[in-house]
């Protein structure tokens, strides 16, 4: 699960460190980090303290116009490319706000989607195909189911916290 990938989204860090604290099965293990971009989040800015969009920075459909020098050129990607390909992963979860919605990549179960809304009420959305996306490079690339989770709001009451906490836990169940 990866969290503040842009810094300037508040509520990313305390849902990844909520659902940290989420009783777990024995078989299963999660592997959380709630700040992709330190800097970005001390400084309430969307890109590093490069300037990169981390998460137009993914070498999927790259694009110089807001993707940083290179692909994979900020050492934040390529920690999460590492993590990624190292892990033995089931499922991606990439926390975003707020546009409210949940998005299974191409590739990533729907039921899995639907199980987080229905705990949610959010939309489901088909289709995303991020350029330089790291849920779309994680399905696409390295080959990890992936799932985007846009929260509907900038403020990080514990109503909201607590609903996608249950979400979460409801595609845990569903990925069994």
């Amino acid at each position: 699960m990866v969290g503040a990938i842009h810094g300037n989204e508040p509520v990313t860090r305390p849902l990844a460190e909520a659902i940290s604290a989420t009783p777990l099965p024995d078989h299963v293990s999660i592997t959380i980090l709630p700040t992709a971009n330190p800097d970005g989040w001390a400084r309430n800015q969307r890109r590093n303290a490069h300037g990169v969009d981390l998460n137009r920075n993914f070498p999927w459909r790259w694009s110089p116009s807001d993707g940083g020098p290179g692909p994979a050129s900020a050492p934040e990607t390529q920690a999460m490319m590492r993590t990624a390909r190292q892990g033995n992963f089931d499922l991606a979860l990439w926390i975003h706000q707020p546009l409210g919605y949940v998005a299974p990549i191409p590739g990533c179960p729907p039921h899995l989607a639907d199980a987080w809304l229905s705990e949610v009420g959010d939309r489901r959305r088909l289709g995303i195909d991020q350029h330089g996306g790291g849920e779309t490079w994680c399905a696409r690339i390295a080959g990890v189911p992936s799932m985007l989770i846009e929260v509907a709001t900038w403020t990080a009451n514990p109503g909201l916290i607590e609903q996608h906490r249950r979400g979460f836990a409801a595609c845990l169940a569903a990925l069994r």
